[in-house]
């Protein structure tokens, strides 16, 4: 097959990430070590903007969404949809990272090569059309973020995350490729729209194979998204990593880890539904009631996020047991809105997150945020909201985007799951609102003299709220100042009709 130049257009968001992460430790060595972390991360966000404006360009041209590279990757709509998901979860990581970095000791030009590693790697995920380069993206995304999450390499805390983080991924890694082997040994192909012809035909010999492999792919994926009963790195990795690095974990991982699973069920399982419905299913529910239940007894908030994040791949799990190949399903709909409001959420909070915790994050403990609304009321009414729009309250994101995730759910005939759902949203509201109540109801035990960074950490959090509030208010079209949010939900939608 002849080499069309074309295809490097198409790709040309995914080219520049690795150019610039190629670019960043080369301009590294030309600048002063004085000034080399702020220019290297003012560059960075600089090169992210230059690349979120190429692939808006691209979105808002009708991207094709013929697969290219012999049917590898597709650089369609969907694909650029989070593409834009993970360079805003670069933006916000970046604007924290480069007050966080110097005074963390850290600062090392590495970090934001790094990131646009992971972010090439989330950008083959999301446009992966074949298992093979579905695979080399998870990887690649992968070894970036295991560098990352280690990145305070004198911690034994740190250490001991990393290395959990690395033997448990690769041990997925392991189970999710064995998996594909198995589905190829059974179709013969492992393009996602080959497999589903294949599960098309009737009467097939090979379907106990294809079902075993398909099966090892599901557990492969359940660690990537930290499903329960595969959750059990989460916690340690959250509280282990350095703040901007859980952030960018809990937000832009999460989100390519859910734009590959639904992917992969949408284009390639759909005609095996029957089949793995009720797993997912399953999965959604006994991971609501792990991540909740046990975020109940955590006293520090990063631990405490992270089972909050777990109970998240929960709601998200009733979205993908809730597809279908009708094209008028509005689940994928749902959880691409959801993934765009949690992403919000939780950056705004590790940003503050990450500027309260003092140098060594010291004080990562809820009771160590008491008085914080009196010293800085910004950033406690931002943390405020970012735990409303986790609990799912109105006018915020999170609560729309559980509203659009429910009510996919119960259009697809599982109103029990919605119902669990709900009991969850419920639970977790005493664990949000107690970091709430220590804010504005108990006295300061707390000296924050001398933390740097507010004016960063003020712009990072306001530009999450203000989000989080647009994408709320605007996705009723409740104030007509608001008209603008409107089109974010017309954008997944459009972003998962390529799908189908």
């Amino acid at each position: 097959m002849s080499f069309d130049p074309n295809q490097l257009i198409q790709i040309l968001p995914l080219l520049m990430t690795v150019v610039f992460g190629l670019f960043l430790p080369l301009l590294a060595a030309f600048v002063p070590a004085e000034k080399k972390n702020a220019i290297m991360g003012w560059t960075s966000l600089a090169a992210i903007g230059a690349t979120a404006g190429v692939a808006t360009a691209q979105l808002m041209g009708n991207p094709s969404s013929e697969s290219i590279f012999s049917g590898l990757f597709a650089m369609d709509s969907y694909a650029l949809f989070f593409t834009l998901l993970f360079l805003a979860c670069g933006a916000i990581t970046t604007l924290v990272a480069i007050y966080y970095l110097p005074r963390e000791q850290m600062a090392h030009e590495e970090f934001y090569a790094l990131m646009f590693f992971a972010i090439s790697g989330m950008i083959v995920l999301a446009g992966g059309t074949n298992l093979i380069s579905l695979f080399l993206g998870v990887e690649i995304m992968s070894m970036a973020v295991y560098a990352l999450a280690g990145f305070r390499r004198w911690s034994l805390r740190s250490n001991e995350a990393v290395l959990k983080y690395f033997f448990l991924g690769a041990f997925s890694s392991g189970i999710l490729l064995y998996g594909i082997a198995l589905i190829y040994g059974a179709t013969g192909t492992t393009s996602l729209a080959g497999i589903a012809e294949w599960l098309g035909q009737s009467g097939n010999p090979m379907r106990p194979l294809f079902l075993i492999g398909m099966g090892l792919s599901l557990i492969g994926m359940g660690f990537k998204v930290a499903a329960a009963p595969f959750h059990s790195w989460t916690p340690d990795v959250y509280e282990g990593a350095p703040a901007p690095v859980t952030g960018f974990m809990s937000t832009a991982v999460k989100a390519a880890s859910f734009a590959f699973f639904l992917r992969v069920l949408q284009v390639g399982f759909m005609p095996a539904k029957m089949e793995w419905v009720h797993v997912i299913a399953g999965l959604a529910v006994l991971t609501m009631f792990t991540g909740n239940i046990l975020a109940f007894v955590q006293t520090n908030i990063k631990r405490m996020l992270a089972y909050s994040s777990i109970a998240h791949t929960g709601y998200l799990l009733m979205g993908l047991a809730a597809l279908s190949s009708n094209p008028e399903n509005n689940a994928g709909t749902a959880v691409l809105y959801y993934l765009v409001a949690y992403s919000l959420t939780n950056l705004g909070l590790f940003a503050c997150i990450a500027f309260l915790s003092k140098q060594g994050e010291k004080l990562t403990n809820i009771e160590d945020y008491a008085g914080v609304a009196r010293k800085y009321p910004v950033l406690a009414l931002a943390i405020m909201v970012c735990m409303f729009s986790l609990i799912g309250l109105p006018p915020t994101a999170g609560f729309f985007g559980k509203y659009y995730l429910f009510t996919a759910v119960i259009q697809q005939g599982f109103a029990w799951l919605a119902i669990i759902g709900i009991i969850n949203s419920i639970l977790s509201v005493y664990y949000y609102l107690r970091v709430v109540v220590v804010m504005y109801m108990k006295e300061p035990q707390n000296d924050w003299t001398g933390v740097s960074g507010l004016k960063l950490t003020w712009a990072a959090s306001t530009l999450c709220v203000v989000a989080i509030l647009w994408a709320g208010i605007g996705s009723f079209n409740l104030l007509a100042v608001f008209p603008g949010a409107e089109p974010l939900l017309s954008a997944a939608r459009n972003s998962v009709g390529v799908l189908f």
